[in-house]
């Protein structure tokens, strides 16, 4: 997997706005593609002639003599690539933390495994794919790649049932004046790293499905093709057909009043207090990772699950998709990358044997 541990300062990058689901309406984001960002998933200036090229090569970014990658999409599955990026951009957003994610525990110093902890009695009610679980998730702004995932799930069947509504009554009305967005087939599954994901579209038969994944520490939407898990063998733990399928999706208005219901961060810091615990901050840190070190937890540091994070997608009318990143999401991984607790939880992840395992 392409691994990050470098980013240039934010205000170098050109960050723009697009429409938001969750309160507020919009967010900031910036294409992944921006050319200190590409410059920063190369690799170490330091490195040696020819390191450069060969990760360059590797992570599928455009070298000085040829333009950035591109993949050719027909109409359906550019328009569906735009949806998925915003399914997942609200999932992401609206989890910022993991409780089992090297980078969210060191730059929210523990908050995010003390988030996880209130909400976990919540997780496990109707079982860890149900839709009350991705409820919880979002009440406590913390899951694994399970929970966060399981939104993102629920939150795309929503849509896409609301888009095949809206397709029926079109043709009901014998309105053909445009073709309407082909809804998608939408499976949350897990494989064997493990990795629980969604997958938009059957890849067995569409070559142009779409893999979806919002627990990434620089969630990046991407083709099907182009996802680092592609050739491992998956299960499936849920799936749903828009308009042929009795799975309950969650939708915009119920995500607003979930979010709604989140403890504050002074609520977080009442709970500790309660229990005798220091507040969120570096005494906090220290205790959690001598609690995962006695608890042999299992620590993840999964940025991407891109093969090639800057391709970028064509559509049938030379309309161009450019992969972006969230403006926080980008800002509180630089934050953990800098900071000087980020190689000692690096060194306990090692400690404890995890490798490119999965976030479940």
């Amino acid at each position: 997997m392409p691994t990050v541990r470098r980013l240039p300062p934010s205000q170098v990058l050109d960050w723009h706005e697009e429409p938001s689901s969750l309160p507020g309406g919009v967010r900031h984001v910036t294409r992944v593609s921006a050319p200190e960002l590409a410059k920063a998933l190369g690799g170490p200036a330091d490195a040696p002639p020819g390191w450069a090229d060969r990760a360059r090569e590797r992570l599928g970014l455009p070298s000085s003599r040829s333009r950035a990658p591109r993949q050719p999409l027909p109409a359906h599955a550019f328009a569906a690539l735009g949806r998925v990026d915003r399914y997942q951009r609200d999932a992401a957003e609206a989890v910022p933390q993991a409780p089992n994610s090297v980078p969210s525990l060191v730059a929210s110093y523990g908050e995010s495994a003390v988030r996880y902890e209130m909400g976990g009695a919540n997780f496990a009610e109707d079982g860890q794919y149900s839709k009350a679980s991705a409820e919880a998730t979002v009440r406590s702004g913390s899951g694994v790649c399970t929970h966060v995932n399981g939104l993102l799930f629920r939150r795309a069947v929503a849509e896409e049932a609301a888009l095949a509504a809206q397709a029926q009554q079109a043709r009901a009305r014998g309105d053909w004046s445009r073709t309407p967005s082909r809804p998608l087939p939408v499976t949350l599954a897990i494989n064997a790293m493990p990795q629980v994901f969604v997958v938009f579209g059957d890849p067995r038969e569409d070559a142009h499905a779409i893999g979806g994944d919002a627990w990434n520490a620089l969630p990046v939407v991407k083709s099907w093709r182009n996802t680092g898990y592609r050739d491992l063998p998956y299960s499936v733990r849920a799936q749903a057909v828009a308009g042929a399928s009795g799975v309950a999706g969650l939708d915009e208005a119920e995500l607003h009043a979930l979010l709604a219901q989140r403890p504050t961060s002074l609520e977080v810091d009442a709970h500790l207090r309660a229990h005798g615990r220091p507040h969120v901050g570096p005494r906090l840190l220290a205790e959690i990772a001598a609690s995962y070190e006695r608890g042999r937890a299992v620590l993840c540091d999964l940025e991407l699950t891109t093969i090639a994070p800057t391709l970028v997608y064509e559509g049938p009318d030379g309309d161009e998709f450019h992969p972006v990143v969230d403006a926080a999401a980008y800002q509180r991984h630089r934050l953990a990358l800098q900071s000087p607790d980020f190689a000692p939880w690096m060194a306990l992840r090692a400690s404890l044997g995890a490798g490119d395992e999965g976030g479940r």
